[in-house]
């Protein structure tokens, strides 16, 4: 088996389980209480993730297309787990909530947000959204700094982020959110489930049209254990992997 097929199945492992990183709500000020669909643009560090939402209380589905691979995320509160789904591989992982995988950037920031500052200081429209402003400011225990403006629509749906978070002798990394094209409508049912055909495996688990090789590969590395430097190019691709998803995010909220 070459290095590069090796490589390739540690990375879609891997990547099937950093994906989870990107979703979640942004609740600030609450729980939206509505259903809506919008698009969502992140960006930060120079990176930015593009996805389409898709909302209703308690679940939330989020499309997206990552490195040419188009992935989707479901997420459901009354079964405390997450349904990463690759459609071009008819392939989904089940990640249970409270697992290090669940965890996002966040959900970091959504836990802290009783801590923050939240100063209302008005009304304005945003993305077309008539949205409550507030002035946003944080301290944390390490001397790290957010500070910004979160724009908020009357459903509790978080709109625009304008933020910009600095580390002790660092310099300050922006971080920007938006929710666009939003409608507010129920949400088919069908959306918040598994797609017809596919059954959620656990994590860790390699699709199904990587299987046979997957067996190869863990038997090649068993019996190569001097192959140090092919051993040290997955770990790097594992953890390259699992870290995309959050990258954009995560180091201005790693409070």
């Amino acid at each position: 088996m070459t290095g590069l097929m090796k490589t390739m199945i540690a990375a879609i492992s891997a990547f099937l389980l950093a994906s989870a990183a990107l979703a979640q709500e942004i609740a600030l000020t609450g729980l939206p209480t509505a259903s809506y669909q919008g698009l969502r643009t992140l960006s930060a560090n120079g990176e930015v993730i593009n996805q389409t939402v898709y909302s209703t209380p308690g679940k939330s589905r989020y499309e997206m297309v990552m490195e040419n691979t188009e992935m989707v995320q479901i997420w459901r509160d009354d079964l405390d787990v997450i349904w990463s789904i690759s459609p071009q591989q008819n392939f989904a992982i089940s990640i249970p909530y409270g697992s290090e995988q669940a965890g996002s950037a966040f959900s970091t920031l959504e836990s802290h947000a009783e801590k923050a500052q939240l100063k209302l200081v008005g009304t304005e429209t945003v993305n077309g959204v008539l949205a409550r402003r507030y002035k946003m400011n944080h301290v944390d225990a390490d001397g790290g700094a957010a500070a910004g403006d979160v724009w908020v629509s009357p459903e509790n749906i978080t709109i625009r982020m304008r933020i910009t978070y600095t580390a002790p002798g660092s310099r300050p990394e922006p971080f920007e959110y938006d929710l666009t094209n939003l409608i507010l409508a129920g949400q088919p049912a069908y959306l918040f489930e598994l797609p017809p055909g596919i059954e959620a495996m656990p994590m860790g688990t390699v699709p199904p049209g990587l299987a046979g090789i997957a067996g190869d590969y863990a038997g090649d590395v068993a019996a190569d254990a001097k192959d140090a430097a092919l051993g040290e190019v997955d770990r790097t691709v594992r953890a390259k992997a699992r870290s995309e998803a959050r990258k954009a995010v995560g180091k201005i909220f790693d409070w």
